[in-house]
């Protein structure tokens, strides 16, 4: 199977956009918990700074922060941060000299830390609890800290660096926003409110303007370096003053909705990142003196009696990111542009020749697909951010391709020759993966929004689970919809099918288990307990126990030829995220909250349990084919490697 599968994805390399330069190099030996042989992924992007020697490049992420050389995109360093939160450094900063770094987190009522950049160690919590931090900027000379955060109004902090003392604070009443921007000299805070924009005014401790915006669609903000500008991004980028709160102009040449947007240091240039991957530049010192003669001329009074809106020409459109891009950040002297795309890469370009300088890989997305290939040797995986990676576990190379199928979920069959996805219109998709060309569309006239795919062992069934608690079959070979089962009451959380392909399995938030007998359609609904949500199937390698997991657990076992509950393993209460069976039967893996549990099968007891092994949920285990490694994928976007024979669990 493995050279089959090292043909396919040669060619499928060959194809792709995207390739890793190189091998996985020693950061995936980097702050490993106790026992995990190697981390694949870096976690998500969540912020992107450049030193302010411009030395240094730092990617904020889920598990911690990567520092990088800027100039040739090699790892450096991974500042490892506590294991607290999703998403869980937010907001980074660099202090003037380059040497300390500042973090601020996700999640509320956490802290402001500040590390030693040369050698990975915290320095000193600055300030505890504070809100959801959205921004983070030291002063000129070094001094000062400030920060802007939401816990349930806007806040604004400002404190001495080597004190903690507050020196400056402001509070603003808004219940919630998803947008969140400080100007430069932290004079204004823009964020955005029920079809509104709201222009705080720091200094005077008060709101400046509250701006209708009847399109209701934020997505981010910019101030211009004079603070005499803001762009808000969305569904159109528009341009407003923001001494009067009125609005200059709008870029109707906006093709795809913003994400994010931001100005060159000088304040000449506007650049845009789309949700379709683009990045669009904008001379604004031009396009601001082309609107003022136009609205003097009779062109404008034209366009005011026809309705039509003046169209403000983009200079310049980079290509090289496949999905929307969620940061973008300039080097302090502007020769340099960093851009952070959801498809798990970061871009360094030139800022003047605006030519691409390297690209860095393996920021994925939670990771939701796991295989084991060449009998043990090598890792399949695939994150929702559709990026896929094959790992040699044993000389630690990697390949990394981005394949054109663009949506998720996704599903790989099981002979490793097809990937079946859910498209944006919520059809079906099959891709050869040995060309990487689309098969064929299944369509979905049920206008069900999968969540969950799973295909049975022969490949010709594909089962579909929706929100709305719908479950349905799919006959592969027919291109067409097979059957639908019985409606769930809440939305699917697991779709499965035994191990020998005459069972299938789903699992619902209402708290219920449907188990069929595919060739007779019958059926049992196991009832675990209303209301109680099961997280989490597996069936054992034999096919005659299916055991399932609920949100507040137990993991409860179930006899599969008489439907039976045949017990629960003992003291197993918790959130269960996944569940797996190695393949010889003897152990059970379940994930909670970061947290890994390993099971003896035939004694319902536990065997380890691994404690801050991720930042976030495991989706998602598969074991070797000898069971005596686990990897387990968070969504994090990062998987761990487990040797069981060295941690004493295999052979039991």
């Amino acid at each position: 199977m493995y050279k089959n599968l090292y043909i396919i994805f040669t060619i499928m390399l060959l194809t792709s956009i995207f390739i890793l330069n190189g091998i996985a190099q020693e950061y995936t030996q980097w702050h490993l918990p106790e026992g995990a042989k190697a981390r694949l992924g870096k976690g998500s992007i969540n912020d992107i700074k450049f030193s302010s020697d411009g030395t240094l490049l730092a990617v904020a992420t889920s598990i911690g922060v990567w520092i990088y050389d800027a100039q040739t995109g090699k790892e450096i360093s991974l500042i490892k941060v506590n294991y607290r939160s999703p998403l869980t450094i937010h907001r980074i900063a660099f202090s003037p000299d380059s040497k300390m770094l500042a973090t601020g987190k996700w999640v509320l009522g956490s802290n402001i830390e500040l590390w030693d950049v040369e050698t990975g160690e915290k320095i000193r919590t600055l300030i505890d609890k504070i809100g959801r931090v959205y921004h983070l900027r030291f002063s000129h000379d070094g001094r000062l800290l400030s920060c802007g955060s939401w816990d349930r109004k806007v806040q604004f902090n400002i404190w001495e660096v080597d004190s903690g003392r507050e020196v400056a604070h402001f509070t603003g009443e808004q219940n919630g926003y998803s947008e969140y921007q400080v100007s430069q000299d932290s004079s204004l805070i823009a964020t955005d409110g029920e079809r509104q924009i709201l222009l705080w005014d720091t200094f005077a401790g008060k709101l400046q303007h509250a701006i209708d915006f009847p399109i209701g669609f934020i997505s981010g903000f910019a101030f211009s370096p004079d603070n005499k500008l803001l762009v808000s991004s969305g569904r159109s980028a528009t341009i407003w003053d923001t001494e009067t709160g009125s609005e200059i102009l709008e870029l109707y040449d906006v093709e795809h909705r913003t994400s994010k947007m931001t100005f060159s240091p000088n304040g000449e240039i506007l650049v845009g990142g789309d949700y379709d991957g683009k990045i669009k530049l904008w001379n604004i010192n031009q396009i601001l003196e082309k609107h003022q003669n136009e609205e003097s001329s009779l062109s404008s009074l034209l366009r005011k009696i026809t309705n039509r809106k003046p169209k403000y020409q983009v200079y310049k459109t980079l290509s090289g990111h496949s999905g929307s891009v969620n940061t973008l950040t300039y080097s302090s002297d502007g020769k340099t542009l960093a851009s952070g795309s959801r498809d798990g890469t970061v871009i360094v370009w030139d800022a003047d020749s605006m030519q691409k300088r390297y690209t860095i890989h393996g920021h994925s997305g939670p990771m939701t697909n796991l295989r084991f290939l060449d009998n043990g040797n090598k890792i399949l995986s695939g994150s929702s951010n559709v990026s896929i990676w094959i790992w040699d576990i044993n000389a630690m190379t990697s390949q990394f391709i981005k394949p054109n199928w663009n949506t998720y979920p996704f599903v790989f069959s099981h002979d490793d020759k097809t990937v079946v996805n859910r498209d944006i219109n919520n059809d079906l998709q099959l891709w050869d993966i040995d060309t990487d060309k689309q098969l064929y569309t299944i369509k979905n006239d049920y206008q069900k929004t999968f969540t969950k795919l799973a295909l049975s062992p022969d490949n010709k069934l594909l089962a579909s689970g929706s929100r709305d608690g719908s479950v349905e079959l799919w006959d592969i070979s027919k291109r067409k919809h097979y059957m639908s089962l019985d409606k769930h009451t809440n939305s699917v959380n697991a779709v499965l099918f035994s191990p020998d392909g005459t069972l299938f399995a789903s699992a619902s938030e209402d708290g219920t288990v449907q188990l069929w007998q595919i060739q007779s359609g019958k059926k049992k609904v196991l009832q675990t307990e209303p209301n109680r949500g099961v997280g989490a199937l597996a069936f054992s390698p034999d096919s005659k126990t299916l055991v399932s997991g609920r949100w507040d657990g137990p993991i409860q076992n179930w006899d599969t030829e008489t439907f039976q509950h045949i017990g629960d393993y003992i003291n197993a209460a918790g959130t269960v995220n996944s569940l797996e069976f190695s393949p010889d039967g003897k152990i059970l893996a379940n994930g909670l909250y970061g947290l890994i549990r390993l099971w003896d099968v035939e004694t319902k007891t536990k065997i380890k349990e691994i404690y801050k092994a991720h930042n976030n949920s495991i989706p998602k285990f598969v074991f070797s084919p000898d069971s005596k490694t686990l990897v387990s994928g968070s969504s994090d976007g990062t998987s761990l490697i487990w040797d069981l024979e060295k941690m004493g669990i295999f052979n039991r």
